[in-house]
């Protein structure tokens, strides 16, 4: 996909001649090519067969007696509780966490290293808290993926180390995609932001919604170009930089930056939605975000946690039965019910919360 400097010129794969559309909407997601971690010894385990990465998880089968499961998010939480069914030990290494066992779950801290199994044949994981694991059979990577836009010749895949705050070219350095208004709209000096829209960026967030409301805003624009003020729009992504920059916790360090850049934090994925939706002229109640949508989000963790156990005792069957048969306001209610007995319950273990770019 290229500009021409009056339209977008776009070639499918196969075809040799390429097609003119006025409008260009790039929606393919971020969940294709994995990332993964710069661990010693890591290559060595890829080069044997013995790692396999979330992109290419589908379901628990035996691999091993003892598995290693690296990340803390949702994938990695899936993925070793499911495995843990089929092996006898399941190692789960989760940054920040302290070490305990759940069941045959054995928690870890931050995978530190792994042994060179050209060197080493023990095959042991170290942890950064001192402690190491031997005789793993295999290794399952929840670490996330790269922002990936191969087709879109205007974006530069390698930034230079120091960018401008607000530089005339787009970037992506895997992690972030700069500079981008409302998370949404390129702005760029190569082609009028108002013709183009990347669908998705947004991490750590009820994707749907969002990206319904993302779709609605890059309508407005596409039929009315002046709604999007460029010099506006500039300022905001400034203010942005900002305010991230501002957390002693990121600082002026680029790679942090990346690390929250597209992370919405609290409300603020919410507040997103309702700033889209006024932005696209949507203004009534009805396209702000229900206030039972923000709690049960608020409350996921404890959620799943709880919807598994309810599972495995085959109430949840009989908790669905029926409901929605008289209006979509049934299941909001199922949902407030199941919050509430989330809340009540002190004897859930939640893994911390770790996004893909703080496991390692």
């Amino acid at each position: 996909a290229r500009w021409s400097g009056s339209e977008w010129l776009i070639r499918i794969s196969g075809e040799g001649q390429e097609r003119a559309y006025d409008r260009l909407v790039v929606a393919n997601g971020h969940y294709r090519v994995p990332k993964y971690p710069s661990v010693p010894g890591l290559n060595s385990w890829r080069n044997s067969g013995l790692v396999t990465h979330s992109a290419w998880y589908r379901s628990a089968r035996r691999v091993g007696s003892k598995v290693l499961v690296v990340g803390g998010g949702y994938s990695g939480q899936d993925i070793a509780d499911e495995m843990s069914t089929v092996c006898d030990l399941l190692i789960h290494s989760v940054s920040q966490s302290v070490t305990h066992s759940r069941g045959n779950i054995d928690v870890r801290s931050r995978l530190v290293r792994l042994s060179n199994l050209e060197e080493d044949n023990s095959r042991t994981a170290y942890f950064d808290d001192g402690s190491s694991v031997s005789g793993i059979d295999h290794i399952f990577l929840a670490t996330g993926y790269l922002l990936s836009f191969p087709f879109f010749k205007d974006l530069i895949a390698n930034p230079p180390p120091h960018l401008d705050p607000i530089p005339d070219k787009l970037y992506n350095d895997g992690r972030f995609v700069y500079p981008f208004s409302r998370q949404l709209f390129p702005v760029s000096e190569d082609f009028p932001p108002s013709t183009c829209g990347f669908v998705g960026l947004p991490i750590k967030v009820a994707p749907l919604p969002l990206f319904e409301a993302q779709a609605r805003a890059l309508a407005h624009v596409f039929a009315h170009p002046s709604a999007l003020d460029i010099d506006s729009e500039r300022r905001d992504v400034l203010a942005r930089l900002v305010d991230l920059q501002s957390n002693p916790d990121v600082g002026h360090d680029r790679s942090k930056l990346a690390s929250v850049w597209h992370k919405f934090a609290g409300r603020e994925q919410f507040e997103y939605r309702d700033r889209l939706h006024a932005f696209a002229g949507l203004a009534g109640e009805e396209w702000k975000c229900p206030e039972w949508a923000v709690d049960a989000y608020a409350n996921m963790n404890e959620l799943r946690v709880l919807w598994k156990e309810l599972v495995r005792s085959g109430e949840a069957k009989a908790l669905v039965k029926g409901v929605g048969e008289g209006g979509n306001h049934e299941w909001v209610e199922l949902l407030g019910k199941l919050v509430e007995q989330a809340k009540k319950r002190n004897d859930i273990v939640l893994e911390p919360d770790a996004s893909p770019d703080t496991l390692l």
